[in-house]
């Protein structure tokens, strides 16, 4: 998945996910994939709006639209659970910034059907981004980036103005469809499944100024790769430095603990540095927010329908 590619036909058929019934759900049923990432999973749920499927790209009528979940759902009244809301919540294994061992919480959470998600995953309130249209992905503007060598001090400007964007991703909200194996998924009516729905974006993506500056000050070095860097796990979890991010006018901080992504098990002390940039997008005012961001923050997407017509919006709040 974001590497790898899947061929396959598309299907109609009733999808439940946690007593959710999606009747007439258009999905891709896969005869070969190749390069899908993780490997241990039957197949990938898209939490994208549907105009970024590619099942829905390829049928008419009255298929479009049902190749998303929520969507679909959410236009079939006669199956809709009862106070269902056109939103889902997710919570991601994270590491805790205040646990100097880096000790783990135990899995992470979809919470669908709900403009709150689950309560129990954050503290305080939900701080909402709106987001312009659903043609894309859950984008929403980014007022500034900034950083400080530590707590307190003073912050350093590297992005601000107008016309940023951040694209909310954990991976699999970044499509708008749901395929899986021939004979693994779908093969078998009734089948208790396993899918990946956080399988993409794993670090920050942003332009080569932005990242160089981040990266240097948290001690990374080059790889080897273009738009990627290294360094060194204990170094940066010990690391002083914050990195502050002003969406609609709420700081969310990031610190060195908070942006520990480790690489192999068999290299324990080799980290990722956080901060990436895509080929081709040296400069640009459009960037991921990814896992690195969403460990530390709980984030619900919210279809937030009024009159009939949708006007999105992404909340965050502090995971818990």
């Amino acid at each position: 998945y974001g590497l790898g590619s899947a061929t396959g036909a598309i299907y109609q058929d009733t999808v439940r996910i946690g007593g959710i019934s999606s009747p007439g759900q258009v999905f891709i049923a896969a005869s070969s994939m190749n390069n899908v990432q993780p490997a241990n999973v039957d197949g990938l749920l898209g939490l994208g709006f549907s105009a970024l499927s590619w099942a829905n790209s390829k049928v008419s009528g009255s298929l479009k639209g049902k190749s998303s979940f929520i969507e679909n759902v959410n236009s079939n009244p006669s199956v809709r659970p009862a106070n269902f809301q056109p939103a889902f919540g997710l919570f991601l294994e994270h590491t805790k910034s205040s646990d100097p061992n880096l000790v783990t919480s135990n899995g992470g959470e979809l919470a669908i059907g709900s403009n709150v998600g689950n309560p129990a995953r954050y503290a305080g309130q939900l701080n909402w981004a709106s987001v312009p249209n659903t043609n894309a992905w859950w984008i929403i503007s980014l007022n500034g980036v900034s950083w400080s060598p530590r707590s307190g001090q003073g912050a350093s400007t590297l992005v601000s103005g107008s016309g940023y964007t951040a694209i909310v991703d954990s991976g699999g909200l970044g499509g708008g469809g749901i395929f899986g194996r021939v004979g693994g998924v779908f093969g078998y009516g009734g089948r208790n499944t396993d899918f990946g729905s956080a399988a993409g974006t794993s670090l920050i993506t942003v332009d080569l100024k932005t990242a160089q500056t981040l990266n240097n000050a948290l001690g990374a070095y080059g790889t080897g790769i273009p738009g990627l860097w290294g360094v060194n796990c204990q170094q940066i979890a010990q690391s002083s430095v914050v990195i502050h991010f002003n969406i609609n006018g709420v700081d969310y901080p990031l610190t060195g603990a908070d942006l520990v992504v480790p690489t192999y098990a068999t290299q324990p002390s080799v980290c990722y540095a956080p901060f990436q940039v895509l080929n081709g997008a040296d400069t640009t005012k459009s960037f991921i927010l990814g896992e690195v961001f969403l460990r530390k923050y709980y984030s619900v997407y919210d279809y937030n329908y009024q009159n009939g017509k949708a006007n999105p919006r992404v909340g965050f709040a502090l995971a818990v």
